[in-house]
Formats: C-alpha cells, sequence, structure tokens
C-alpha cells in the first residue's frame, strides 16, 4: 500500500497502519474501498 505524505505525521502513521492491518484480513480486506485506498495517489498539493 502507498503511505500517505502530506506532512501530517501522527495521522499518516496511525492510518497506515491501520489500513496495512485491514488489507490482511480476508473479509474486509475486499471490500471496494480497500481495493481504491490501494490505488489512490496520495501527494501533497
Amino acid at each position: 500500500m502507498k503511505n500517505q505524505d502530506n506532512g501530517n505525521v501522527q495521522l499518516n502513521s496511525v492510518r497506515n497502519e491501520f489500513n496495512n492491518r485491514v488489507e490482511t484480513k480476508l473479509y474486509i480486506g475486499n471490500t471496494k474501498r480497500v481495493a481504491w485506498t490501494g490505488l489512490r495517489r496520495y501527494r501533497s498539493i
């Protein structure tokens, strides 16, 4: 999964850790939201 890098380090680390854990789950790891989050391009404006 891509990690979000927009200057908010603490929030991003918590979000990335949670997302990485969710991806490994069998049932909720197969949802569209998880797939789209993995494909999203995180960048600063």
